[in-house]
């Protein structure tokens, strides 16, 4: 009885080293990146357990454009994510049936500066 105890601990064990270890990676890309943009910010971090919605602002300069937002999830299962322009915010939520415990990287891209006319500043 005990060793039928002790091989069910050691396979729950590698079930759940295996599911841990089984993070994929999913991606997310909202507009369009061009040659000339640049990186103006990138975020990363992790989302503890139990942890459903997560909102990440993305902060630049208040007359930085930003043009295309890459986000990077890794977990078990794909998270829903979300960009929103007029706020420029990351959304990402599972749902109340996913394990939430996972890990992001935020990474805008846009013009850094624009001049009162539209035209990029060159900053030295």
């Amino acid at each position: 009885m005990g060793s039928r105890n002790l091989l069910a601990s050691v396979l729950g064990l590698l079930l759940i080293v295996n599911c841990v270890t089984a993070f994929m990676q999913w991606d997310y890309q909202f507009g369009t990146r061009n040659d000339a943009d640049e990186k103006l910010a990138q975020l990363s971090g992790d989302i503890p357990l139990f942890s459903y919605h997560q909102t990440f602002p993305i902060k630049v300069s208040p007359q930085s454009l930003i043009r295309y937002v890459k986000v990077t999830v890794w977990s078990l299962s794909p998270p829903k994510v979300d960009y929103d322009e007029n706020t420029q915010t990351v959304s990402i939520v599972y749902s109340f049936i996913q394990v939430t415990a996972s890990s992001y990287k935020i990474e805008a891209y846009g013009i850094y500066a624009l001049s009162s006319d539209g035209e990029k500043q060159i900053t030295g």
